[in-house]
C-alpha cells in the first residue's frame, strides 16, 4: 500500500522560510497563507531564486517587525486565525514545544507565563509552515538527521556553542537525530527545530519512495523536500495518553465516556476496574488522543467524572496500519443495504483485516428483522470477496 510521504533532507539544516518555500515548491497551495496574513496584518510573498546553485522558492514576510509578541498574544493570535482546527492545534504544538524548551534551557516561563517573547517574523514563519504542511496533509512527514552547523551562537541569553541550548532541548525530545557538519555557523534555529520536533518522524536516510516532486526553499541557503509515495502498511502518529482514577462514577456515566470523550477528540477510550484508596472499588479511565486535542479531552474527562486530576502519560506515538473506508451492499431478502467497511492492507498490498462499521450495521438492523452481528458478518464477507484481490 503506497503512503503519501513528505521527506525532508536535513543535511543542509532547517529554516522556517526554507521549509515553507520547499513546501510551496512541491505543491503547497499559497492561498492557505491568507489566514496567516490576515491575522498578522502582513504579506507573505514567494519568488523563485537561485541559491547554492539550485532554483529555490524564497518566502519573505513584508510588514513584519522584529518586535516581540508575548506568549499570551501568540496564543490569542493562533485562536483568532481562520486556519482549520487541526492547523491551529499544530501551531499551538510548535509554540508549546518552543516555550517548554526555553523553560528547560533557561528557566523562563512556559507558554502561559509572562516572559517568553517571540518576534512577529518568527510567528509568521511558523504559522505559514504549519498552514502549508496541513494543506499538503501527507500520511508521513519524515526528516533525515538535521545538520546543526557549528561555531558559536548568539542568543538573548548569551553566546553558546551550536546547537543552542533551546535547539538542544528540542532535539532531546524530538524523534529525529542531529549531526554536526563542521561549519562555523548555526544551521537550524529554535523555531524551525520546534516545527520539526512537533510533526516530523526521524529517519536515518531518505525512505524508499517513488518521488513525484522535488522542492528547494530558502534564501541564504537551500533546503530540500521530496514528495512521493513510500511503501509500508504502518504510519507513525503522535499520541498523548491521559488517565484518571474515579471511585464514585455510575455505570451509566462510565459507559457514556466512549461517546462523550470521542466527541471531544479522543481516539481510544478504555475503562478498567481497580481497587483504590482504602480498598474502595473504582475504575481507571485511560484515553489516547492527538496531542492537539489533549487539553480539550482532559477537560471533558474531568467534567464528566468529577475527578480532580488528569494524568498525562508517555505513549508518544502509535503505529497505524494503512487503511481506507469502502462501502459494500449487503443483500437482505432481495434488498441491498449499504454498510461501510474499513480495509487495512500489508505493505505488499494484501488485505490485513476487514472490519465492518458497527454504527452502519446497527442502523440497518434497526429497520429490519436481523441482528447486528449477522449484518457485520455479511458485510465483512462481501468486502473480502470484493477487495481481497483489489
Amino acid at each position: 500500500m503506497d503512503t503519501d510521504t513528505l521527506a525532508f533532507d536535513g543535511g543542509d539544516g532547517a529554516t522556517l522560510a526554507g521549509l515553507a518555500g520547499a513546501m510551496l515548491a512541491v505543491g503547497g497551495d499559497p492561498d492557505v497563507l491568507g489566514p496567516v496574513e490576515d491575522a498578522l496584518d502582513m504579506t507573505i510573498a514567494a519568488d523563485r531564486r537561485t541559491v547554492d546553485g539550485v532554483r529555490t522558492t524564497a518566502v519573505t514576510v513584508a510588514g513584519a517587525s522584529d518586535d516581540h509578541r508575548s506568549p499570551e498574544t501568540v496564543t490569542d493570535l493562533i485562536e483568532g486565525t481562520d486556519l482549520s482546527d487541526h492547523a491551529r492545534g499544530d501551531a499551538r504544538g510548535v509554540f508549546d514545544a518552543l516555550a517548554d524548551a526555553e523553560r528547560r534551557a533557561h528557566g523562563v516561563a512556559g507558554v502561559d507565563g509572562p516572559a517568553t517573547p517571540w518576534t512577529e517574523r518568527t510567528v509568521a514563519g511558523a504559522l505559514a509552515a504549519v498552514a502549508l504542511l496541513n494543506d499538503l496533509a501527507p500520511d508521513r512527514f519524515v526528516t533525515t538527521p538535521v545538520a546543526i552547523g557549528g561555531g558559536r551562537v548568539g542568543t538573548p541569553h548569551g553566546e553558546f556553542s551550536a546547537p543552542s541550548p533551546v535547539v538542544s532541548e528540542l532535539a532531546a525530545r524530538a524523534d529525529w537525530a542531529i549531526v554536526g557538519d563542521g561549519d562555523a555557523e548555526e544551521h537550524v534555529g529554535p523555531a524551525a527545530a520546534a516545527f520539526l520536533a512537533s510533526g516530523a518522524e526521524g529517519a536515518g536516510t531518505l525512505p524508499a519512495m517513488t518521488v513525484d516532486a522535488v522542492g528547494y526553499g530558502g534564501d541564504g541557503h537551500a533546503v530540500r523536500l521530496l514528495r512521493g509515495a513510500s511503501r509500508g502498511n504502518m504510519r507513525r502518529e503522535a499520541m498523548t495518553a491521559l488517565e484518571a482514577t474515579v471511585d464514585d462514577a455510575s455505570p451509566e456515566l462510565l459507559g457514556g465516556l466512549q461517546e462523550t470523550l470521542r466527541e471531544a477528540g479522543a481516539t481510544d477510550v478504555s475503562v478498567v476496574p481497580l481497587t483504590g484508596k482504602k480498598s474502595r472499588p473504582g475504575h481507571l479511565v485511560k484515553v489516547v488522543t492527538d496531542p492537539a486535542d489533549a487539553g480539550r479531552v482532559a477537560r471533558r474527562l474531568a467534567e464528566e467524572t468529577g475527578t480532580l486530576g488528569v494524568r498525562e502519560g508517555t505513549v508518544g506515538h502509535r503505529w497505524v496500519a494503512a487503511r481506507n473506508r469502502r462501502s459494500v451492499a449487503v443483500d437482505i431478502d432481495g434488498e441491498a443495504h449499504e454498510i461501510g467497511v474499513v480495509v487495512a492492507r500489508r505493505d505488499d498490498g494484501t488485505v490485513l483485516r476487514v472490519a465492518a462499521e458497527y454504527d452502519d450495521a446497527a442502523a440497518v438492523a434497526a429497520g429490519i428483522d436481523r441482528s447486528v452481528r449477522e449484518l457485520l458478518d455479511r458485510a465483512e464477507a462481501v468486502a473480502y470477496d470484493r477487495f481481497v484481490d483489489d
